[in-house]
């Protein structure tokens, strides 16, 4: 069976309270909820698991993939992950999410739940005045923090950030956090989905009841000061040959790159897998001049690692035009047209920095992308005219010597499915 090709994903859909419509109708993400809050389109988590569209390997989830696979297909760089690392979603907020925390890896083990949770925020889009609550706006203490929270003045003190499409923030475990209502976020995240939730504006959960909060827990891992990272991308645009890239977020568990392209070649190397979550516009990738899949606007594309160099081509006018019709885009291509043996990786030759080892490079992009399938029918016709350059978040696995160790009585999660005797996991840079 061939492994070593793109994967389309279909995500899970969540139908949260607070959700909206946009990544149906914008984003093409499938779901028959009336709401969907989220869209977890790069998965292994057990709350929901992407699965494989196309190919030798579809319908499998990426958990039983990779079981089938190996670990070769995630990387080097994963090793020092016992679990997968990352969880890239895509976010609509219609109403505001709750007021919460996410706990750090020490905390999160110590209290039976796996994993803590640093998170990257990129505004996709927003409202008019959209804001969103990133830490406090002063220090103050424990004592203070625990009376806000039971005189309901919390807010009072909170930073209140005024977002823009573009912005980046990056959470750090122990950072309180809530997005506001009228925006959409790309978010990259460690693989976890534990959090605190300490204010909620005494809504109804769907089962009519007051939604818990998590006070004590709270208390504990808060960070009860002003964040130490500003709020915009960490680095400055950087101009290649047919693309555009600029560094939004980089720490101990993933590096983030934008990147906007016109025509580019890549490289999937053996340090790493690379996600594409498309955010605008359309492409094709390439091998050698053949085309292997088309994505678009929601599309998320896993590319295994040591696939090898391939191009990103954007800006299709008409997929029509190019032969390419509604079923095709949404199948792989033969694997006679992918010129490589099974399992054995292509080699990447010295070429432009998107091949090198740098983190900043070798990256998962979360990309401008397509829409959602679930039965390889999509309800966009063939004739879409799209002339937009494909415009897209790559994501990575920050390389490093950090180990992360799992307890006896954590949860299995993810390395559950692999037969190893190594005791790390996997990565995306």
């Amino acid at each position: 069976m061939e492994q070593l090709y793109p994967i389309r994903l279909n995500a899970v859909c969540k139908d949260y309270i607070w959700g909206g419509t946009r990544l149906r109708t914008e984003y093409h993400q499938q779901s028959s909820a009336a709401k969907v809050a989220e869209s977890w389109v790069l998965s292994c988590h057990p709350d929901g698991p992407a699965v494989i569209a196309n190919g030798e390997c579809r319908d499998l989830t990426l958990n039983e993939y990779f079981k089938m696979a190996g670990r070769r297909v995630l990387g080097s760089d994963c090793e020092k992950f016992p679990d997968f690392p990352v969880l890239i979603k895509l976010i609509d907020a219609k109403d505001a999410l709750s007021i919460q925390v996410h706990p750090d890896n020490e905390y999160a083990r110590a209290h039976g739940g796996g994993f803590g949770k640093t998170e990257m925020w990129y505004i996709v889009d927003c409202e008019e005045g959209a804001y969103l609550y990133y830490g406090f706006d002063h220090e103050i203490s424990k004592e203070e923090f625990r009376e806000r929270i039971e005189n309901n003045t919390l807010t009072e003190v909170l930073n209140k950030v005024t977002v823009h499409p573009g912005d980046v923030l990056m959470i750090e475990s122990g950072t309180l956090h809530a997005i506001g209502a009228g925006i959409l976020i790309a978010e990259i995240q460690q693989n976890s989905n534990l959090t605190y939730r300490i204010y909620d504006y005494g809504r109804p959960g769907a089962d009519g009841k007051p939604r818990e909060l998590h006070i004590p827990q709270a208390l504990d891992v808060t960070r009860r000061s002003r964040p130490a990272r500003p709020v915009g991308p960490q680095g400055d645009e950087i101009r290649e040959p047919g693309c555009v890239k600029t560094l939004l977020g980089s720490c101990e568990y993933f590096t983030v790159n934008r990147m906007k392209i016109t025509e580019h070649a890549l490289c999937a190397s053996e340090k790493s897998f690379q996600s594409i979550l498309c955010l605008s516009g359309d492409a094709l990738i390439l091998d050698r001049g053949r085309t292997l899949l088309t994505f678009a606007k929601g599309d998320s594309i896993f590319l295994p690692a040591g696939f090898g160099r391939y191009t990103v081509k954007g800006g299709l006018r008409n997929f029509a035009d190019r032969g390419l019709s509604r079923s095709s885009r949404f199948a792989i291509f033969p694997v006679s047209q992918i010129t490589m043996p099974p399992l054995t990786p292509r080699t990447c030759p010295v070429m432009k920095p998107a091949c090198s080892e740098a983190r900043n490079d070798t990256a998962a992009a979360i990309s401008s992308g397509e829409p959602m399938r679930h039965s390889g029918v999509s309800s966009r016709s063939s004739s879409m005219v799209c002339s937009e350059n494909p415009a897209f978040i790559s994501v990575a696995i920050t390389p490093g010597a950090m180990q992360l160790t799992r307890t006896p009585e954590g949860p299995t999660s993810f390395a559950s499915a692999f037969v190893s005797p190594m005791t790390a996991a996997l990565a995306a840079e």
